[in-house]
């Protein structure tokens, strides 16, 4: 009896570069839907004098998922890529159009002081060989914050 096949290691996890998101992440998250992505985090709105100023982040769920990305409790969100996202419509419609927006920007405050993040979305250098010299690249794990907070 033949000794059996080593088994094939699994692709390697390929990140996007700092401060970058790889396209098909960001679509394939999209794809996988605002529900889903909404099970990453608890949010609850942040209102001042009866106004609605942003989403306070209250928990970040699956720590892996926000690897490389300044955000945590207490932060409040206040617009995804210059849009407001009071509204459970306006948050989903600026979640949809991520899939082909060319950055992703998260303005917020923290301790009252403004800041954003910004993520270019790239195409996947298909060109990046993992393993066997012919087989390209394939990413395992969805985008770091790939989209906008919103009402749970």
């Amino acid at each position: 009896m033949a000794p059996p096949a080593p088994a094939e290691a699994p692709p390697e996890v390929v990140h996007a570069p700092k401060g970058k998101l790889f396209r098909d992440d960001v679509t394939q998250a999209v794809d996988q839907g605002f529900a889903l992505f909404l099970q990453k985090l608890r949010v609850e709105p942040d209102l001042r004098d009866g106004k609605f100023v942003g989403w306070v982040v209250r928990a970040l769920y699956q720590q892996d998922f926000w690897d490389g990305v300044d955000l945590g409790p207490g932060d409040v969100v206040t617009r995804v890529n210059g849009k407001s996202i009071e509204r459970d419509n306006e948050a989903y419609d600026t979640f949809q159009s991520l899939k082909t927006a060319p950055r992703l920007t998260v303005d917020y405050t923290r301790e009252g002081q403004a800041r954003t993040l910004n993520f270019d979305i790239i195409e996947r250098n298909p060109t990046v060989v993992v393993g066997a010299p012919a087989e390209p690249a394939r990413a395992a794990a969805l985008p770091r914050a790939a989209a906008p907070p919103s009402k749970p």
